[in-house]
């Protein structure tokens, strides 16, 4: 680690001291071609060390499973390898993307100041793809908005994409670990749920408390809605679904005991969607090591039998179940990887085609984006799998510790707002995107 981090030091200190300026334009492409290779080499190296970890847990892991009855060791070389690739993305990949904006934005004023304005749009938007609230490059693209040369449309588009603002907090003296985010039917309500206060709180989106509501609730984790806004939490610890209208009054209550027919004793809903009478969960198995399934309800008959979807070769630790017009979308926490599910083949496939630097903490979809948080990062996709930029929530708000979960967003006039709760700071950020 230390020595891709000294390595990743003087390529940077390389970029940052360059008098690209004073350089004629054969040197600037020279030096270009160069340390983009660097970059990428860099780059490679450490996707590679990511890889090599996993390979090598995973063989440890193997052996000691065959060789040992006891699995505490094997759940150790969990957490080792968590740690390791952690280290590896965050210190390593996510700094070295985030720091060669630089390179960038010195490239892209010298090709402005030789007239090349749309060779230095296209590394200003590259520039923007890891940094989308640089405010150098927006005050940039504030003076090119006046452009009548066919570039004013580019311009527009560059700033609407790499929309990323954070304009305050709210709830500071009310919630405490801020796990699940849900909009209310009219998107001018937020409810938070809250698994140290065991409480569902209640704001309005400008930030205004209004209410908290207990309910009993142990533990309260996914929050989802129905086609009649009525809000349904997985009420973990009691192994219940409990269904509330906005008003926090209690519609329905489905104990999920020995639901399931192999056997287990004790299943707590961890995420769940609605899609028409389909009720999709994920159910986390505590006797079993936290082992976790996917299972389909039919809400329409809820003592019948249920589906468990099988996902076994593929998702290792399903996290989210987005339901968004005819899509389901479930994602891979530890591997970083976004499924689709295929409701013919009834099974899922995958989304995106490359994994997400980090693991995968919550991820919702609104308008025509996805956005996913790492806890520190926020990763913004199209919906046909493109990413459009990664913002950092630390550099956002200006403080060194923020630990992300819950995700909400509405779009209010022209504006798209999103929602975040910081465990960190034990309150909900709101941003402009």
């Amino acid at each position: 680690m230390i020595k891709y981090k000294k390595i990743i030091k003087e390529f940077l200190n390389k970029i940052n001291f360059a008098d690209i300026d004073s350089f004629s334009d054969n040197e600037v492409q020279e030096f270009a071609i160069n340390e983009d290779k660097k970059y990428h080499k860099i780059r490679n190296t450490c996707i590679n060390k990511i890889e090599e970890a996993k390979i090598i847990a995973d063989i440890m892991i193997n052996h000691q499973c065959l060789n040992n009855s006891d699995h505490s060791i094997s759940k150790f070389l969990n957490k080792l390898l968590k740690k390791t690739t952690d280290d590896i993305e965050n210190d390593l990949y996510n700094e070295l993307v985030e720091l060669i904006v630089n390179y960038n934005i010195k490239t892209g004023n010298w090709l402005y100041n030789q007239g090349r304005t749309e060779e230095a749009l296209y590394l200003w938007e590259d520039a923007l793809k890891v940094n989308p609230q640089n405010e150098y490059i927006h005050s940039k693209l504030g003076g090119l908005s006046h452009f009548t040369n066919g570039l004013q449309n580019q311009v527009e588009d560059i700033k609407k994409k790499f929309q990323f603002e954070y304009i305050g907090s709210f709830g500071h003296d009310i919630v405490r670990k801020p796990g699940f985010l849900i909009m209310s039917q009219s998107e001018n309500e937020l409810l938070v749920s809250d698994s140290a206060t065991n409480e569902i709180h209640k704001f309005c989106t400008n930030g205004d408390y209004i209410d908290s509501f207990s309910f009993g609730l142990d533990r309260p984790a996914e929050l989802f809605k129905d086609e009649d806004g009525n809000v349904w939490i997985c009420d973990f610890g009691n192994n219940r679904l409990l269904v509330i209208d906005f008003a926090g009054d209690i519609v329905d209550s489905i104990n999920l005991k020995n639901f399931t027919d192999d056997g287990s004793e004790i299943i707590c809903p961890t995420y769940g969607c609605i899609k028409g009478h389909q009720i999709f969960l994920i159910l986390t198995d505590i006797t079993q090591s936290n082992k976790r399934k996917i299972v389909v309800l039919d809400r329409l008959n809820l003592s019948g039998s249920i589906e468990i979807v099988d996902f076994s070769n593929d998702i290792r630790t399903p996290v989210g179940l987005v339901s968004h017009r005819e899509q389901l979308y479930v994602s891979d926490k530890f591997e970083g990887i976004v499924y689709q599910f295929d409701f013919t083949q009834r099974k899922f496939k995958k989304y995106i085609n490359f994994n997400i630097a980090g693991a995968i903490y919550r991820f919702f979809i609104l308008g025509n984006n996805m956005f996913i948080s790492t806890r520190k990062f926020l990763l913004k996709l199209s919906l046909t799998g493109q990413p459009c930029f990664v913002a950092n929530f630390r550099t956002a708000i200006e403080f060194d510790n923020v630990n992300i979960f819950g995700l909400a967003g509405h779009k209010k006039g022209k504006l798209k707002y999103l929602f975040a709760g910081d465990f960190a700071k034990k309150c909900i950020l709101k941003f402009i995107i």
